[in-house]
């Protein structure tokens, strides 16, 4: 004869202790690992991104907007592509690549910055050969961006490149955070783009999917700038900059957002 167990009802005042804990977890907001003394001289700036059918979206953070978008189609400027194909007994490997151009409109702290882009799709496939029956897979797949920022205050330009940040490129290095992904120059001054990896509340510190967001910091290493990619866009700029340097941060980020995965 099978035992019985004995089961108790819980109290309402445990189901209410139930869902308040859910709610309350619910609610914390993610965020990432910002440098303490960049927390402290700038504001943080909740970035709103307007979802489109389209390859460009707008975003919009504190002062800063972007203002307008153009996908350039002069015959000088247009999309290009190409093919690569070896071919192998077992395997064959196929390259493809993709360039897309835009220009971009980014207004803020009485001045607006023009910013011409250039973005490359690169991937590699792998397929079938004569004596191979494995299915086709991706080998690579990689999107990356440069151009040049200038404002109506200023002639001289601003040049950017953003690279492909994942996890790949980071995993065997002493401080994941260490190798830069990018980069902002300004005559002779540069700040450099690393990925964020980490939330500040450790119950979100997980290292499996990807980077979480990006810290500009100058040649001395000292944080700049910040930007929350995932969950909630956040946004962290010093206050002490010169406004052109804010200005060319903020497009530079709007890019970022705007390019979802850049």
């Amino acid at each position: 004869m099978p035992r019985l167990i004995k089961t108790y009802p819980l109290e309402p005042v445990s189901y209410l202790l139930i869902v308040c804990v859910l709610l309350t977890s619910c609610g914390v907001q993610k965020q990432i690992t910002v440098d303490p003394d960049l927390n402290n001289n700038s504001e943080k700036w909740k970035a709103t991104v307007r979802n489109t059918v389209w390859a460009m979206t707008r975003s919009s953070f504190g002062p800063f907007r972007m203002t307008g978008y153009e996908k350039l189609d002069s015959p000088r400027l247009k999309n290009s592509s190409h093919k690569n194909i070896s071919f192998h007994l077992f395997r064959r490997e196929e390259s493809f690549s993709q360039r897309k151009v835009y220009t971009l409109d980014v207004a803020g702290l009485s001045d607006t910055a023009h910013l011409l882009l250039f973005l490359w799709f690169r991937s590699k496939t792998s397929e079938p050969g004569f004596f191979s029956k494995k299915d086709n897979e991706v080998i690579s797949a990689t999107k990356d961006g440069y151009g040049e920022i200038i404002t109506n205050k200023d002639t001289v330009p601003w040049q950017f490149r953003i690279e492909s940040c994942d996890m790949s490129r980071y995993w065997h290095t002493e401080e994941m955070t260490k190798g830069a992904c990018g980069h902002l120059c300004y005559k002779e001054d540069s700040l450099f783009i690393t990925p964020v990896f980490t939330f500040t509340d450790s119950r979100y510190d997980h290292y499996p999917s990807g980077k979480k967001g990006v810290v500009l910091s100058d040649k001395n290493g000292k944080p700049v700038a910040s930007l929350q990619l995932t969950d909630n866009n956040y946004v962290w700029i010093r206050k002490d900059l010169p406004d052109k340097t804010q200005l060319a941060i903020a497009s530079l980020f709007a890019v970022m957002l705007g390019t979802k995965d850049l």
